[in-house]
């Protein structure tokens, strides 16, 4: 691996990343040195209840250390502090199963707000006008549509009622050594008077104003504020909060606002110096900014030997980067061009070039950065789109060097709390272009908070075309982690077993269906649970990932079906449907032979390039992952598969089309398969054990007879009559047969039974 430009401009580092203690000799968990860009967004706590659930972490300074954090769900700043940055804790940083999703402010908070509207409503009032204190605020009068990044600045752009607003937070220091942190506000004309909320603490006190400067007692020391720029009729507030209000104008005005802690209001006339501080006009930060990451990586992939039908590639990722990224691949999907753009669980997206035949040159490029665990990624038009924590963002590179600088808020209407189990995953669209995408729901282990539904949870996504709404599908999923939208519009679901979840099942999703996973914070009735088409064996899958229709034509005997991507094991299967009088009613799956993978597999794209298969993954909770990442291709060979490609229920029996002739002999021997059947069942415990059909009290499977074995005249075609089958949530069956080409090649097909023929 090397460094392919000399300069490498290592951009904004954020200190201090993680609450691991520092050991002498003992390298710093990746979390702590990783630089994550100008921003990260994350659920941002400030104290025991201030929870920003969309919130942009910014470092307004080096050094001093200063930083903020803004809230676009509620346009306000909810916190500002100096000194240490944060002590991250949760899942994606540290490990460990927490319940508060994200970082905690650190330092000495200079000031706060709380979880209201910054702005006023149209009333004036900044009361919340939500029901429920999650989601969007009604968009006729506040919308966020995104942040600009310019170098180090961050520019966030909503609108107020009639009123665009660019909002840049920063920190200075004037020539006498007098340091706050400020507020630049460039706003369109307005018909209407906005107020802006500054601070707000119920202790607030004495209120002065000196000099232009208005500080208020809170406890032991003064707040300080004042204002520049285009001042003109604003005015200060001071109550339970310190707001701003600016009058209606006819023409854009630019102000800045300035905010300091003093020890007492005395000094606070100190901050009057900020008065004549000059205003930027930050529109020209709005078209491209200089680069982060210039340099770009290279790396050799490993292209396995043709030894079977179907092998694993291996496109090795820059885990020794500038940035010290670390490298967890959440999604992924193609350009036009074959060029691939993967995400990270740490925030990043990453843009590979060089995928061919051999993988020797490899030129990684780090694209955008500081997401909010993106985990779904989709490119539409040559456009990257991507699913961060349920909210969709298009990357927009204005200047074409090659990074971001625009993060476009496509729609952000998923309402989300601040659990860690609220994984967003996936990003797919139809043939409309409507964006599918799916959030988790609560864990439920018996812990505060972790039985807090929000709108979203546990349900299927659409998302307009146009971003303009949202509308859940489905629901009652647990943590479903793959999505699939079929040739002919059909959505495919995986889930995870757990509470609810007897196994991870695969499902062809109805409208409106109910898929299993409780609210226990409901006291409705949950409707009848919508059937799936296929239960997993814990023994088979622990936690399965994303299907994918196998629709290219240089994918060898398997195409036509799905694939999907275990998680939980790190391998693939071949997912077989069977239809009965057209329709799709249940399905079974076998696992690709020699396929495994470095890492839990997450996602799944074909190339448009060379129509092979392309995995991404990352380790992050239970798998039996050995590496934190992995990105690899799956590529048939043109050798013989010696694999079941279909498998079908028949009157008295099954019927299972393989890949290549079996011998005669062998495929007439009923003592080379056998077959067990057993059901799960779903309640509130975690997951199922095994139990008997036919003697429900009995645990264990209930073993089937096979009474004979026909081969049918194609070679490829086995019908095996099987006593006693019924309906169940796991059929197994298991066969060894020796194939035309001499080799004795066993599989475990592994199904379930709705209906029977």
């Amino acid at each position: 691996m090397r460094i392919l430009l000399s300069l490498v401009v290592l951009a904004f580092l954020l200190p201090r990343v993680c609450n691991a203690a520092d050991v002498p000799g003992k390298p710093k968990p990746r979390c702590e040195v990783m630089d994550y860009g100008p921003f990260l967004t994350a659920t941002w706590g400030e104290g025991k209840d201030n929870f920003a659930l969309k919130g942009v972490a910014v470092r307004v300074s080096k050094e001093p250390q200063a930083h903020v954090v803004f809230d676009t769900e509620l346009l306000r700043i909810s916190a500002a502090w100096t000194g240490d940055y944060t002590d991250f804790h949760g899942l994606p940083f540290i490990g460990g199963w927490k319940i508060a999703r994200g970082p905690n402010v650190k330092g000495d908070v200079q000031f706060s707000t709380r979880a209201t509207p910054g702005w006023a409503g149209a009333n004036g009032a900044f009361a919340d006008p939500r029901s429920v204190a999650e989601g969007p605020l009604p968009k006729e009068w506040w919308k966020y549509r995104g942040q600009y990044v310019h170098g180090d600045k961050v520019i966030f752009s909503y609108s107020v009622g009639d009123c665009s607003i660019l909002d840049l937070p920063g920190y200075e220091t004037a020539a006498d050594g007098t340091s706050y942190f400020s507020r630049t506000l460039n706003l369109s004309a307005s018909t209407n008077a906005l107020s802006l909320s500054i601070a707000d603490d119920k202790a607030f006190g004495k209120v002065v104003k000196r000099d232009g400067v208005y500080s208020i007692a809170i406890g032991d020391h003064v707040l300080a504020a004042t204002c520049a720029g285009d001042v003109s009729g604003v005015a200060w507030g001071a109550d339970e909060r310190v707001s701003l209000r600016i009058p209606a104008h006819a023409k854009p005005i630019a102000l800045k606002i300035c905010m300091a802690r003093f020890s007492n209001d005395t000094d606070a006339v100190k901050l009057a110096v900020a008065q004549k501080s000059a205003v930027e006009q930050l529109e020209p930060l709005t078209h491209g900014g200089p680069l982060h990451w210039e340099a770009q990586v290279e790396t050799k992939g490993v292209v396995a030997k043709d030894e079977s039908a179907y092998v694993v590639d291996t496109l090795t990722a820059p885990d020794d980067n500038p940035w010290h990224s670390w490298l967890r691949f959440g999604a992924l999907d193609f350009f036009s061009d074959g060029r691939a753009a993967l995400t990270t669980w740490s925030g990043d997206v990453w843009i590979v070039s060089g995928i061919d035949a051999k993988l020797d040159k490899l030129v990684w490029k780090r694209f955008a950065t500081g997401l909010f665990q993106p985990l779904g990624l989709r490119i539409v038009h040559d456009e990257i789109v991507v699913l961060a924590h349920g909210q969709i963002i298009k990357l927009h590179d204005l200047n074409h060097d090659g990074e971001a600088d625009f993060y476009e808020n496509f729609n952000s209407d998923c309402a989300v709390t601040s659990n860690y189990h609220e994984f967003a995953n996936c990003l797919e669209t139809d043939a409309q272009g409507n964006f599918y995408f799916q959030k988790g729901a609560p864990a439920l282990a018996g812990r505060q908070d972790f039985e807090r539904y929000s709108a979203q949870s546990g349900c299927l996504v659409k998302v307009a075309y146009d971003g303009s709404k949202i509308e859940n599908i489905a629901s009652g999923f647990r943590e479903s982690n793959g999505l699939c939208i079929s040739p002919d519009g059909d959505i495919f679901t995986t889930d995870n077993q757990g509470n609810w979840m007897p196994e991870c099942p695969l499902s062809l999703i109805q409208k409106g269906g109910f898929y299993g996973m409780v609210n226990p914070n409901s006291k409705e009735q949950p409707p009848p649970r919508a059937p799936s088409l296929l239960w997993f064996p814990y023994t088979i899958d622990k936690s399965s990932a994303t299907p994918v229709w196998e629709s290219s034509d240089a994918w060898g005997p398997a195409k036509g079906q799905m694939a999907m991507t275990s998680y939980g094991m790190c391998n693939l299967f071949h997912i077989m449907l069977d239809r009965v009088d057209g329709k799709i009613q249940q399905a079974a799956a076998v696992r690709f032979q020699n396929v495994a993978f470095l890492s839990g597999a997450m996602r799944a794209r074909f190339s448009p390039k060379d129509g092979q298969l392309y995995v991404c993954g990352l380790k992050g909770w239970g798998t039996a992952a050995a590496k934190d990442s992995c990105f690899q291709r799956v590529r048939y060979t043109g050798k013989a598969a010696n694999m079941p490609v279909e498998f079908q229920l028949i009157k008295g029996g099954v019927r299972i089309v393989f890949s290549d002739k079996l011998t005669a002999e062998s495929a007439s021997d009923v003592g080379n398969a056998s077959a067990e059947m057993f059901n799960v069942v779903a309640t509130k415990e975690y997951g199922s054990a095994e139990y008997w059909v036919n003697n429900p009290a009995k645990k264990g499977r209930e073993p089937l007879e096979i009474k004979a074995a026909k081969l049918l005249p194609d070679g490829k075609t086995l019908e095996l009559k099987v006593d006693g089958m019924k309906l169940t949530t796991n059929l197994v069956v298991k066969c060894k047969y020796t194939f035309a080409d001499g080799a004795k090649v066993g599989h475990e097909i592994d199904g379930s039974i709705n209906v029977l023929p």
